[in-house]
């Protein structure tokens, strides 16, 4: 309750701070992406899509990117994802996750949690490094890919995008968002949408129906181009950490309990809330890390003596991996993830269309 209390009035304190700094974030990013523009890479063998979004975290595009790859390797095509890897550690290296790379070089901590969710469940190459012009360079010079997604880069102008993807979190969006330090935009929504090619409204199954409405008037307002998509998450299964056993919500339910508690570390964790409320899930107790949290031995001992089965997501439970190399087992034994799917709500044939233009 105090801590709230503080940091409410550090919020209001700062407020005219904050206030000085948006012109100056505003120039800097303009100047930015004059500079980057001016020396914009081009890939004349294949075609870059860039899937990101306006805010800071929490939209649900490394999702989008996992589908998206998926349909075109189902299609044959070679394709390479590249990532920043945020949060990991030794951030300045580039790391090269493929068939070649040796078991050592795989450890979540050197490429990030995305990154090692992606190729582990891909198995296609994923180039994690944190300027997007030298992972395209390295991409194109060691795979030779006919398709390069990136995960992340919507205000990065140092390479064309063939395909821009605007992903926006329908639960979290507001039409009162602001650019930051004041609020959580990158940019402002208008420059966002002008640039998209498609703008998937992702978490619409449980979306307030006025504000689809209101987001898809501004959409084609700023944009009237841009094709759009809406989509939501389903849960296909939910897995033992230890013992990759598989359990529908239903059999989890009734094999393991449908009392559990949540832990997540990710920049917007309401979703997967809702999702398990919706199945009729108790929640007994929340726990909510930031986002890319890498979590500690305390933390696992801190979860056990809860005595229930402890829910994360797909990417919490990649960063519990390098725990495992020191920690018992019995710490992990009650800890499951959720294997989550991108469901097309409304403009499927959209979809395919650019998929099958690709």
């Amino acid at each position: 309750m105090y801590t709230n209390i503080i940091f409410t009035i550090l919020k209001i304190i700062s407020f005219p701070f904050r206030l000085l700094i948006v012109p100056v974030y505003l120039v800097c990013f303009s100047l930015k992406k004059y500079f980057d523009s001016r020396k914009e890479i081009r890939y004349k063998n294949g075609k870059i899509i860039c899937v990101g979004n306006c805010n800071i975290g929490g939209s649900g595009k490394t999702v989008v990117v996992k589908k998206l790859a998926e349909e075109l390797l189902n299609r044959k095509k070679n394709v390479v994802i590249l990532s920043r890897g945020y949060k990991r550690k030794n951030g300045k290296k580039t790391v090269i996750l493929s068939n070649q790379t040796k078991k050592d070089q795989l450890q979540v901590t050197i490429c990030g949690d995305e990154p090692f969710m992606l190729y582990s469940e891909l198995k296609i190459p994923v180039v994690v490094t944190k300027k997007k012009s030298h992972g395209i360079n390295t991409a194109i010079q060691i795979f030779k890919p006919q398709i390069i997604i990136s995960d992340d880069g919507y205000q990065n102008f140092s390479f064309h995008k063939d395909i821009n993807i605007l992903v926006i979190n329908m639960l979290t969006i507001s039409k009162y968002d602001t650019i930051f330090p004041l609020g959580k935009l990158r940019e402002p929504i208008r420059n966002g949408i002008s640039r998209a090619d498609y703008v998937i409204l992702n978490h619409t199954k449980f979306a307030e129906p006025k504000k689809i409405f209101y987001i898809k008037n501004m959409i084609q307002q700023y944009n009237p181009n841009s094709k759009i998509i809406s989509t939501f998450y389903e849960i296909k299964k939910v897995v033992n950490f230890i013992t990759q056993q598989e359990y529908s919500l239903q059999e989890f339910i009734t094999k393991i309990s449908d009392q559990i508690v949540m832990v997540t570390g990710i920049a917007e964790p309401i979703s997967a809330k809702i999702m398990l409320e919706h199945e009729h899930i108790k929640i007994k107790k929340f726990l909510s890390y930031p986002d890319h949290y890498w979590f500690s031995q305390k933390e696992l001992t801190k979860w056990y003596k809860f005595n229930l089965p402890i829910i994360v997501t797909q990417k919490d439970a990649v960063r519990l991996i390098p725990l495992k190399i020191y920690t018992e087992t019995k710490y992990f034994e009650k800890i499951y993830y959720l294997d989550i799917e991108l469901i097309i709500d409304e403009g499927k044939s959209l979809w395919d269309n650019m998929i099958n233009s690709l």
